[in-house]
Order: C-alpha cells, then sequence, then structure tokens
C-alpha cells in the first residue's frame, strides 16, 4: 500500500528555516528509508551553529582567561562620551571583555571599530541578541558592568558572577543599592560629581 504522508516541518531553531518535505512511501520500508536517506539541507554541525561569541568564551576558558561582560540593557541611552569612555578603559584595563552594544548605539560603530581593532582577540564587541544567562553561566566569566535592571542582577546572582553597579533609570539605583549595601555581591561605579547620574571617567 503507498501512503503519501502530510507535510513534514523540520525546523532549524538557531537558523530559524523551515524545510517542507513531502515523502511518499510504502508503510512497511519508510523506517529504513527515514533512517539511511538524507532529505533536504544538510543539517550543520553543532559547533557552527554557535555565535561567535560563544566560541570566544570558550577559547578564553580553555586558556584560562577571566572575562569581564559588560551590558546596559535595552533602554538606558548612553551619551557618546560617556560611550568613549568605557571604549578607553576597556582598551586601557587589559582585560578579556565581551560587551554588548545596542542598536541605538551602533551610529558610534567607528568608535567600536576601533577598539576591537585594537584589542584584538583580547575582547569581543557584540552587536545582536546575546543570550545572557548563557554568558553569566559561562564558567569564564567573572564580573558583570551592569546597568542594575532587575532580571540582569537576577541573573548574575543566580550564575554567582559579581557586579560592577552602573544604575541609570528607575529602580536601578534601588537594585545597585541592594547589590551593593544589603547583598554585598558587587561594588558600584564612581561618578565625577558623586552624583547618580553624573559622569564616569575611564579610570
Amino acid at each position: 500500500m503507498c501512503v503519501l504522508l502530510p507535510l513534514v516541518f523540520v525546523k532549524f531553531s538557531d537558523r530559524k528555516e523551515q524545510c517542507i518535505l513531502i515523502m511518499e512511501k510504502t508503510t512497511n520500508d519508510l523506517s529504513a528509508w527515514l533512517s539511511s536517506t538524507t532529505i533536504g539541507v544538510p543539517i550543520p554541525d553543532a559547533d557552527d551553529r554557535k555565535p561567535k561569541w560563544v566560541g570566544w568564551l570558550d577559547q578564553n576558558l580553555s586558556q584560562g582567561c577571566s572575562v569581564l561582560y559588560v551590558a546596559f540593557g535595552s533602554q538606558v541611552e548612553m551619551s557618546t562620551p560617556q560611550l568613549k569612555a568605557i571604549d578607553k578603559g576597556l582598551e586601557d584595563s587589559q582585560v578579556s571583555f565581551l560587551w554588548v552594544v545596542r542598536k541605538s548605539e551602533m551610529t558610534i560603530s567607528h568608535i567600536t571599530d576601533d577598539l576591537q581593532e585594537k584589542v584584538g582577540e583580547k575582547g569581543i564587541i557584540v552587536r545582536e541578541w546575546v543570550d545572557q544567562r548563557e554568558i553569566l553561566k559561562h564558567e569564564s566569566v567573572k564580573g558583570f558592568v551592569s546597568h542594575c535592571g532587575l532580571n540582569s542582577v537576577m541573573e548574575s546572582l543566580c550564575s554567582e558572577v559579581p557586579i560592577l553597579a552602573w544604575p541609570m533609570m528607575a529602580d536601578q539605583h534601588l537594585n545597585a543599592r541592594m547589590v551593593v549595601e544589603e547583598i554585598k555581591i558587587g561594588l558600584r561605579v564612581e561618578t565625577c560629581d558623586g552624583s547618580v547620574r553624573g559622569f564616569v571617567k575611564s579610570e
């Protein structure tokens, strides 16, 4: 008996592709046919599907290098001078870092591109969405420069990664106080004028 199977959707989640296959085969040898036949596009190796930053973190782990993760969430707006100060601070620190840049900050891509060229493999600047929990759980990540959004604080706590608190708006200041003064799992950046929204130097 010949059976026309319904449409089968094979979803490659990392690449967000779908391959629609129509298969027609007798029921008697269908299982053997499926196990021995390659249909549609080849499935890439797991390593090929990993984001670049995952491989970079793995490389640092294998070399015994600690990584500083830098991210300020999706709503924080930073001035160009402040972003330049972060840029210089990361370069001068000579630490390995992963800096996630928001889309709205990509207008200064010439600055971050210049930093990437200067530090080479020492740091990586990411301009795409990242899985923050995966980053914080990575064994190479030993510190988190954060705006102290509640989700970021909780994810860092669960991953046991200390926080360098840099609150900028809304409840972030209260969260930073909790991190530094109550739970005592982090430090707070110092602004030039001592205010909560002041400029932070590269030093």
